[in-house]
């Protein structure tokens, strides 16, 4: 099936209990499929190194490196207050997180479009908390605090998620331009 959108033609393939990989035909091998769900949430989950892309005020992107962890529905990492990227976002920005394999001619690199929003709940900076100890190991153990998490050598960081809205993967082999809405 083919639908027309205002970015484009998209094939649908549509699966159960996972998100339709909507796999545009302009920028994709006429024999490229989809891949399922599980294995962009695969690449999501297992990637060491993630890149965020913020907006500074004057509109020009600032892009950098940051240690995240994906949860199924949404990318969650931390900054300090006063660097560019919080400063950026506020206690809300749109943004986009990457990841992939810089591989030309293998691999799967994937782009979560969503707006941050900065997390302040205990529960929920105790469990990223947790999240980033267990993926990172122990130099990534964070106390949470009345604000954000702190790590033991001294410093708060703020806490930010951002629930995807849209999720974009680019494949190779064959070459496969795909969005997926979580």
């Amino acid at each position: 099936m083919t639908i027309e959108c205002p970015r484009g033609r998209y094939r649908v393939t549509e699966t159960t209990n996972e998100p339709a990989g909507q796999l545009h035909p302009d920028y994709s091998d006429p024999d490229a499929t989809p891949p399922p769900w599980s294995v962009i949430d695969g690449v999501l989950r297992d990637a060491g190194i993630y890149w965020l892309t913020t907006t500074r005020p004057t509109g020009r992107p600032h892009t950098t490196p940051v240690i995240a962890v994906w949860d199924g529905r949404s990318v969650w990492f931390c900054t300090g207050p006063d660097e560019r990227k919080a400063r950026n976002l506020g206690d809300r920005g749109p943004c986009t997180v990457t990841t992939g394999c810089n591989d030309y001619e293998a691999g799967t690199d994937v782009v979560v479009e969503g707006d941050a929003e900065r997390v302040r709940e205990p529960a929920e900076l105790a469990r990223f908390a947790d999240a980033l100890h267990a993926g990172y190991g122990d130099d990534w153990r964070f106390d949470t605090v009345a604000d954000g998490v702190e790590h033991p050598a001294g410093g708060v960081a703020a806490v930010y998620r951002v629930r995807a809205d849209v999720v974009f993967a680019f494949t190779r082999g064959p070459a496969a331009q795909v969005r997926y809405r979580p």
